[in-house]
């Protein structure tokens, strides 16, 4: 016999919610997966039943805006990650890759304090209500401006018996105990991940200062022979002669922008198992990016100029000969 219910199993409704906490959660394709506070998904009505009315809040398919609840979460949801800087977009990918991990970092981090900061805002301190429930009304102050601003004091009662204010109070809490735990995860799982990200960062600042400086070298060897070459036939000793190209049109030509590799936070982190050192720049990233993107530009500019230097070498040294 066929079970046409399990080959045709029928179609069950779905519900369009927002998440009001990090949770996992089946949605309507059958995927179970992590969701984070403020994300839209679809799931099953069954999937809905089984969480908390608090949770999660149904969203109006036609008008695509909150509903089933009665007052307003309070809490503030983590900021959006800041956008990686515009020039750091020709940096190579660990500086991108860096820069959205350690925005995920910055936002975790602040998000509790701008939680707390609500509620204080709120109810005119940071406690939990919760704990006060049989206490009956009090009286909250919260005070604002200052450092130029007028200050301004909002005054309120305060009764945690209160739907509202009840609601308000576990929403706060959920979403503290939530970027807690989001903070914890995050350090848990991806703090070796960054640590690595910052070294290959500054992997990339190490091997461009590397080949600068084999470019200036090149540079500095080419132009004092053009000039050597130049002035061969004078007999001069090699230290005459190198004195009088360090004031030589052929040293401004060439050396002008010959600036060594900035060294700023070099450091070591001891040796590797062949045992050669292991040097890293324990700079900030930020930092390492805009040394790098200095000294990447300075690269492009005397590449050129040492194929230059070396075509004007043969020909000076063709015609000296």
């Amino acid at each position: 016999m066929f079970d046409l219910k399990k080959i045709f199993p029928p179609k069950q409704n779905t519900v369009r919610v927002r998440v009001e906490r990090d949770t996992i959660a089946t949605l309507a394709n059958g995927t179970r997966s992590s969701v984070s506070e403020g994300d839209t998904i679809e799931i099953t009505e069954s999937e809905f039943s089984k969480f908390d009315p608090e949770d999660l809040t149904v969203i109006d398919p036609k008008s695509q805006t909150a509903a089933g609840s009665r007052f307003a979460n309070p809490a503030p949801p983590r900021e959006d990650p800041a956008p990686m800087p515009e020039a750091w977009k020709g940096l190579p990918a660990c500086f991108a890759q860096w820069w959205a991990l350690s925005e995920r970092f910055r936002v975790a981090k602040i998000h509790e304090g701008q939680i707390r900061s609500a509620r204080k805002n709120l109810f005119g301190s940071d406690i939990n209500l919760g704990d006060f429930s049989d206490a009956g009304t009090a009286l909250g102050i919260s005070i604002s401006g200052g450092k130029g601003e007028n200050l301004k004091s909002i005054v309120r009662n305060i009764d945690p018996r209160d739907p509202e204010t009840a609601y308000q109070n576990r929403r706060f809490e959920s979403a503290i105990a939530n970027a807690i735990d989001h903070l914890a995860d995050l350090r848990r799982s991806k703090t070796i991940e960054l640590q690595r990200l910052f070294i290959a960062c500054s992997d990339e600042r190490l091997a461009n200062a590397e080949e600068l400086q084999r470019v200036n070298e090149g540079l500095a060897q080419t132009a004092f022979a053009i000039f050597h070459a130049r002035v061969a036939a004078l007999g001069l000793a090699e230290g005459h002669v190198r004195r009088l190209f360090s004031g030589s049109a052929d040293a401004l030509k060439y050396l002008g922008d010959n600036t060594a590799p900035s060294t700023t936070g070099q450091t070591s982190l001891g040796l590797e198992e062949d045992g050669q050192p292991r040097v890293i720049f324990d700079d900030s990233v930020g930092t390492t990016a805009e040394i790098l993107l200095s000294e990447k530009a300075r690269l492009e500019r005397l590449k050129p100029l040492l194929a230059t230097a070396k075509a004007e070498l043969a020909k000076t040294s063709k015609l000296a000969g």
